[in-house]
């Protein structure tokens, strides 16, 4: 459960959080306690535990995503791999790329659509994460990243610039023109 900062004191922060991220969700409180479903990816790109590295690198060079989720046959999650993960994967000893299902991290962090953002933010920050699963009926339907909830708490603290077009927070942003 995400404890409110009283006014005043100085947050403390679980093992591996995100001091930015932390005092971010603790200036907010409106977003925070809407449903994951509202601000998550739905359908993010996900991939085969067999795909080789390099198909993998070009989906995350072409998505909107910064992981994309390793899924089995019937969409259950089984890892992630980010961005990162890729960039500092080493070449295969024999000479080939590795698979997902090699890159991929076996701990998955993961949550129903309907837990709030809150838990989600809470759920990073003490572990250090910067992706959450989210999970319904045991198959993967969206994804959330720590940017994800800073923009929850950003738009819901007033401090985003312009308007979002399109559904949910990954539509595309502008911002009115200076004059």
């Amino acid at each position: 459960m995400l404890r409110k900062v009283p006014s005043g004191a100085a947050p403390r922060f679980g093992r591996g959080s995100s001091p930015a991220l932390s005092v971010a969700c603790a200036l907010s409180d409106g977003g925070l306690l809407d449903p994951l479903e509202t601000a998550m990816m739905p359908d993010p790109p996900s991939v085969s535990v067999g795909m080789p590295a390099a198909r993998v690198r070009s989906i995350l060079a072409d998505a909107a995503a910064s992981a994309v989720v390793v899924v089995d046959p019937d969409e259950r999650p089984l890892g992630i791999i980010t961005r990162t993960d890729v960039l500092a994967a080493p070449v295969d000893h024999r000479g080939c790329d590795l698979t997902a299902g090699e890159l991929a991290s076996g701990l998955l962090f993961w949550l129903p659509p309907q837990a709030p953002v809150a838990q989600a933010a809470a759920l990073m920050a003490y572990e250090g994460i910067e992706h959450v699963v989210v999970v319904a009926e045991g198959r993967l339907v969206g994804l959330v990243t720590a940017l994800d909830v800073a923009r929850v708490c950003g738009r819901d603290s007033g401090f985003l610039p312009g308007q979002r077009l399109g559904a949910g927070l990954h539509g595309r942003w502008w911002a009115p023109a200076r004059r």
